[in-house]
C-alpha cells in the first residue's frame, strides 16, 4: 500500500472513530438540554426556570416546520399561563428570510436565530423540524424528529399536559 493511501485510510479511520463520539455527546432523552444563554442566539431567550419548555428547531423554507406552527400557537394559548414556554429556534441562514416569514405569519412565543450554528452543532442537528420537550428541571423528556400533522399535535398536547401536572 502506498504512503499516500495509508495516510488517506488513517484519516478516514480517525474520522469514523471520532464521529460516534461527537454524536454520543448530543443531548438525549433523560439528559439536560444545554443552557440557551451560552450560544449567542439572536433574539431574547425567555426565562425558563421552573417551566415546561418546548424548543423547536425550524426554518422558514421548511414545509413541515410551517405546518407545525399552528400547533405551537395552540399550545401557547392553552398553557402559557400554566407554565409552558415555547422557544422557536430558527436555522435560517439569512435573518431577512426569518423576519419576512414572521411578518406574514406572526407567532405569540419567543423566536431566536442560531446564526452562528453553535447550538445546532452542540445538539448535532441534522435537519428540521426537531422539537425537544423539557420538564421543569430542564431535562429532555421527548424528542420529536419531524412533524406528522394531527398525530404529532396530539402527542405534543398529551406530553405537555403530563409534564405540567
Amino acid at each position: 500500500m502506498s504512503m499516500q493511501l495509508r495516510k488517506l485510510c488513517g484519516a478516514l479511520a480517525l474520522a469514523l472513530a471520532c464521529a460516534p463520539a461527537f454524536a454520543a455527546d448530543a443531548p438525549k432523552v433523560g439528559s439536560p438540554f444545554p443552557a440557551l444563554d451560552g450560544f449567542s442566539l439572536e433574539g431574547k431567550v425567555p426565562d425558563t426556570k421552573g417551566k415546561v419548555v418546548i424548543v423547536d428547531f425550524w426554518a422558514s423554507w421548511c414545509g413541515p416546520c410551517v405546518k407545525s406552527l399552528p400547533a405551537f400557537k395552540e399550545l401557547h394559548e392553552k398553557f402559557a399561563d400554566k407554565g409552558l414556554v415555547i422557544i422557536a429556534v430558527s436555522v435560517d441562514e439569512e435573518k431577512a428570510a426569518m423576519d419576512t416569514f414572521l411578518k406574514k405569519t406572526p407567532v405569540p412565543f419567543a423566536v431566536v436565530r442560531d446564526a452562528e450554528e453553535k447550538l445546532q452543532k452542540r445538539i448535532d442537528l441534522s435537519g428540521v423540524p426537531v422539537t425537544y420537550i423539557l420538564d421543569r428541571q430542564g431535562v429532555i423528556r421527548v424528542i420529536h424528529d419531524g412533524y406528522a400533522g394531527d398525530d404529532t399535535k396530539k402527542e405534543y398536547l398529551a406530553q405537555v399536559e403530563a409534564l405540567l401536572k
